[in-house]
């Protein structure tokens, strides 16, 4: 102790400066711990800027030539206006022909419809004649048979009229030959007994010539009947080809009528118009550049009217993604800026998957920082920090060191 306090004044005063200076450390240190906040948050590696409302760039469909410009740089355009218009001679000959292809098939589609409604309706016609025939031959046939049982039961009374009339002029002979009657009486049986001979031979006649009608009439319906089943059969197998032919025709117009849609469509393409309200920004020069453009060409630019915004999305692991919360701030850092020169782009969780993906979920974010140090472009990759809240120093600690021993 002596020799403690017997150092010179200068060397005790620095040590009590020193004393003094370790002293405001650590209780600027234990009140910064209990005092001062941090941003607890979950680390993101991997994402990718991208833009609500970027430039519009309209290319060449085809290769074609421009015929018109409708509007100059820096023109203001509005949804639908007309920018440019461009011609494909191909196309529009595929057009052309496409067109002619369908009205001429339409045409031939319509003249098959009549022919086979005309062979319907001939077919019906045929089939009703068959059956008018059918029933002319039923009431012919069936007063042909009422004809013939009349005839049948008149030849039958006749001829039994004969047998009496023979046996009575066999009676007339006898008494005639006895002298009971005279001469004159047996030559008038006999004479009546001779007309129902010829009366007989008649009716015979026309039985006989019923019995022939029938058959003649039977003959004549089963050749009529024949024919006209031939020109139904015939008409039948015309109708089934009209009909292939129609079908091959409805085929055939089907593709005309695809083939001019397609085309009509793609000619559409040839008209250059804003899909959205804004400005041109660029446009293609037909003095530098030949009016012959390829497929693909650059035509024209059209900005939007508002401000271009952009959002990120980005993969967040599976353990940490039930911290995350929609409204959360995120600070990212973009990797084409060096963060310690350019700083942060901000944001906020707009968006949280429902669905895992690789082993990762993706969340939306938008990007509203004011930071003009960095111009924002879409396709940047972007990695950084969702700030989950705001803790005490200690906490922070005390939470890491937790998972620590927990992990």
């Amino acid at each position: 102790m002596d020799i403690y306090w017997n150092k010179p004044p200068r060397v005790f005063t620095l040590i009590k400066v020193i004393f003094y200076f370790l002293a405001a450390i650590l209780f600027t240190g234990l009140v910064l711990v209990f005092v001062l906040k941090i941003n607890e948050s979950v680390s993101f590696d991997k994402g990718e800027i991208f833009s609500r409302n970027a430039p519009i760039e309209y290319r060449a469909p085809y290769e074609a030539t421009v015929e018109e410009i409708s509007v100059k740089e820096g023109d203001p355009v509005a949804v639908g206006d007309t920018l440019m218009l461009l011609k494909n001679e191909t196309l529009t000959a595929q057009y052309h022909a496409a067109k002619e292809g369908y009205w001429l098939s339409l045409a031939n589609l319509n003249l098959y419809k009549k022919q086979l409604e005309n062979m319907e309706a001939k077919i019906a016609e045929l089939q009703g004649r068959e059956k008018l025939i059918q029933s002319r031959f039923y009431s012919s046939s069936k007063n042909r048979s009422i004809e013939l049982s009349s005839l049948e039961k008149q030849v039958l009374s006749l001829k039994e009229n004969l047998a009496i009339s023979e046996d009575q002029l066999e009676k007339d002979r006898l008494l005639l030959e006895s002298g009971a009657i005279s001469d004159s009486d047996y030559k008038a049986n006999y004479q009546k007994h001779l007309d129902k001979l010829n009366q007989m031979a008649d009716l015979q006649k026309q039985y006989d010539l019923q019995v022939n009608a029938k058959k003649n009439l039977s003959n004549t319906f089963s050749g009529e009947t024949k024919d006209l089943k031939m020109l139904v059969l015939n008409s039948d197998f015309e109708l089934v080809n009209m009909k292939k032919l129609l079908l091959e025709e409805e085929s055939l117009n089907q593709k005309f009528a695809d083939q001019l849609e397609f085309t009509a469509n793609e000619l559409k393409k040839l008209v250059v118009t804003s899909s959205v309200n804004g400005y041109v920004s660029r446009l293609f020069n037909t003095k530098k550049e030949s009016n012959y453009v390829t497929k693909g060409t650059s035509l024209v630019t059209v900005r939007p009217e508002e401000e271009e915004s952009f959002y990120a999305k980005v993969l967040i692991p599976q353990e940490s993604i039930s911290k995350v919360d929609t409204g959360q701030a995120v600070h990212f850092r973009v990797d084409a800026y060096n963060f310690y020169q350019y700083g942060i782009l901000e944001g906020r969780v707009e968006h949280i998957s429902r669905q895992d993906t690789t082993e990762n979920f993706y969340l939306l974010a938008d990007i509203h920082s004011g930071n003009t140090a960095i111009d924002v472009r879409s396709g940047y990759q972007v990695e950084g920090d969702i700030i989950l809240r705001e803790v005490r120093l200690y906490r922070f600690i005390l939470n890491r060191l937790f998972r620590k021993v927990n992990g």
